[in-house]
């Protein structure tokens, strides 16, 4: 997150997500060295930490004004609610209806009895009971708990290595942007590990 407030000031907030503690350089290489294929992409090994909740709790203590309990509030509602599907997301829920079901050991919510149309309703209750407990106990309601619990259980099911430990420990970062002069314009954007600053940096 490039953050750059009213006053001028700049931020960096690098919330990727981390290799998992028991990753190995060879991990996606098969006994003779080639690249397995599928295996960084399409498995539970091409996961990382996840970072996104810790560095968005990051930018509200460093940030925000109003109380996160009610930031977080209308994400849960729509959650729990539902919303209704525009026509170019039906056709997306619907493409990818074969994944979604080969991928998930329960039926997800992206996939119903019949095709979705727009206007159906999505509605996402686990995603809104781990809204929930991210609203009433903060990073240990995502990083350790009842959602480490059920992250890790996945990830031992389907052959992942992400641990308890590696979530417990993830914490986001902050970071001094990168700045540089294009044609009279000062353009502030984020450093490594990211590579587009860099690459944005070059010209």
């Amino acid at each position: 997150m490039l953050i750059r407030t009213s006053d001028g000031n700049t931020d960096v907030i690098d919330y990727r997500e981390k290799a998992p503690s028991h990753a190995s350089r060879d991990m996606y290489l098969d006994k003779s060295g080639n690249v397995t294929e599928g295996l960084s992409t399409d498995t539970h090994l091409a996961s990382g930490v996840p970072g996104t909740v810790d560095g968005m709790l990051n930018a509200h203590s460093k940030y925000g004004k109003l109380p996160f309990k009610e930031v977080i509030q209308p994400a849960i509602d729509l959650a729990e609610k539902g919303f209704p599907v525009t026509k170019r997301q039906a056709a997306d829920l619907n493409a990818n209806r074969i994944l979604f079901i080969g991928r998930n050991v329960f039926r997800p919510a992206f996939v119903k009895d019949s095709l979705w149309k727009e206007g159906d309703i999505l509605i996402q209750s686990s995603l809104a009971e781990t809204l929930k407990r991210i609203r009433d106990y903060g990073r240990d309601g995502f990083y350790s708990g009842r959602t480490a619990r059920l992250l890790v259980r996945e990830m031992k099911r389907a052959n992942g290595i992400i641990s308890e430990q590696d979530l417990n420990e993830y914490r986001s970062v902050s970071r001094v942007p990168l700045t540089t002069d294009y044609k009279g314009y000062k353009i502030i954007t984020v450093p490594p590990p990211s590579s587009g600053g860099l690459f944005l940096s070059s010209f």
